[in-house]
């Protein structure tokens, strides 16, 4: 099925609703990642423009089921994480700014992170009445960004691609590749990618295709040097082989090798000098900066809970906490390891609140896991990897294709026969 086939396919079977909420959904990460950023400075036209789409994407039906404690459906919220949300939007935001006096402006950029973080619970009653189109609006919301800032990343650097592996290229101080769409768009553009050349020669050009999708987003890893991205990477396209091989045979072995070497034969310099460069910039950056503070990171947060109250609450929306690395001044209001956050914010309350919220998630990518099929995997893939990594090492939790990656994870375990990701599927 091509990419124009399958466009008048999801029109045709989305209902004026999906319609509505899908393209209001694809319009705001059109401007995400070609207007603002994964944490912006200041909320600007972009961002209330943003904010103002998703309102339209979730709908007020979606909200008021979000919060009413009523038992759900089978595809619904489970109760306990839809009193998660309601806790953990009015406890925090209370202990934030009436208790602890936090700022409103400090309160807006943990409050809008967290409702980002609830998109799953937000969105799953409405997707899950039609998995496989919501499927293709949620894929094609996190394509699209993970390309733009990949291409913005090297244009905010001054960079081109030929200078990947000669130095560590870290761009304006924007971060662009570490949204977690970058990730996800260069294991699913792999992966997936693979998985087409493997089924057969009539899906040559779709495979490529998205063989190349995948290959700016993981040049803008390669240029910034994330060891986890890279190494997750290559390791989602390593087992989406293996369980394409072990599924179809042979069959399309020689296609995939035959497009390989032709890459190969055509760019083996640049390939061998970019690969070999960024492994070794990688070791010299472990060397270097180890964990990169990140133990420092929960050793401060822990520190901080030095009373009753932040134990048990946390600083709530909006706290604050010294620079735990010590290398600049300042407070941060954020760290790097999902569950040091949970405590750092809502105390043990709410790492309780965000720890069975994780396991909400964790639990749909394993209900995934029974009768998997190549295609499948590779979705599964490129959703596990962006959540494997933000939920300990990266604080991309807090942005908003995070939120979209986790939607994936939950609606990948609704209803096994609907919702294989039909992008080019084999006719």
């Amino acid at each position: 099925m091509s990419i124009l086939n399958l466009a008048k396919d999801t029109w045709r079977r989305s209902s004026v609703q999906d319609r509505v909420s899908g393209l209001s959904l694809i319009a705001a990460m059109i401007l995400y990642g070609g207007a603002s950023s994964s944490t912006p400075e200041n909320i600007g036209a972009a961002e209330a423009l943003i904010a103002s789409l998703l309102v339209v994407a979730v709908g007020p039906a979606s909200f008021i089921r979000a919060i009413t404690p009523a038992r759900g459906t089978k595809n619904d919220a489970p109760v306990y994480v839809r009193a998660h949300f309601v806790l953990m939007l009015f406890l925090p935001s209370a202990i934030g700014l009436v208790f602890n006096g936090n700022t409103t402006g400090d309160y807006i950029r943990d409050i809008i992170p967290f409702l980002y973080m609830s998109l799953p619970i937000l969105l799953v009653w409405k997707a899950s009445k039609n998995p496989e189109i919501w499927l293709r609006y949620l894929i094609a919301s996190l394509l699209i960004p993970g390309v733009l800032f990949a291409y913005r990343h090297f244009q905010e650097a001054g960079a081109a691609i030929q200078d990947v592996g000669t130095m560590q290229i870290s761009g304006g101080g924007s971060y662009f590749p570490m949204d977690p769409s970058v990730l996800f768009t260069a294991t699913f553009g792999f992966s997936f990618g693979t998985v087409l050349l493997l089924t057969g020669v009539r899906h040559a050009i779709s495979g490529s295709s998205f063989l190349l999708l995948g290959t700016l987003p993981y040049l803008s890893l390669l240029a910034i040097v994330v060891r986890a991205q890279i190494a997750m990477v290559v390791a989602a396209l390593g087992a989406t082989l293996m369980l394409t091989l072990k599924s179809n045979g042979a069959k399309g072995l020689v296609l995939f090798s035959a497009v390989i070497f032709i890459i190969s034969l055509t760019q083996y310099d640049t390939i061998y000098r970019i690969l070999l460069s960024a492994y070794e910039l990688a070791l010299a950056k472990h060397e270097s900066v180890g964990l990169s503070g990140r133990d420092l990171e929960l050793r401060a947060v822990i520190n901080n809970a030095d009373t009753a109250s932040l134990i048990l609450f946390g600083e709530g929306w909006g706290g604050l906490i010294l620079n735990p690395t010590g290398r600049t001044a300042g407070y941060w209001r954020w760290v790097h390891n999902y569950f040091a956050y949970a405590f750092f914010k809502g105390g043990v309350i709410g790492l309780v609140s965000w720890t069975l919220y994780a396991g909400w998630i964790i639990s749909a990518l394993l209900q995934t896991l029974k009768n998997i099929h190549p295609m499948k995997a590779a979705l599964l893939f490129a959703v596990s990897a962006p959540i494997a990594l933000n939920l300990t090492l990266e604080p991309g939790f807090k942005m908003l294709s995070f939120g979209l990656v986790m939607t994936i994870a939950v609606l990948l375990s609704t209803k096994p026969s609907q919702h294989q990701p039909k992008l080019a599927t084999p006719q």
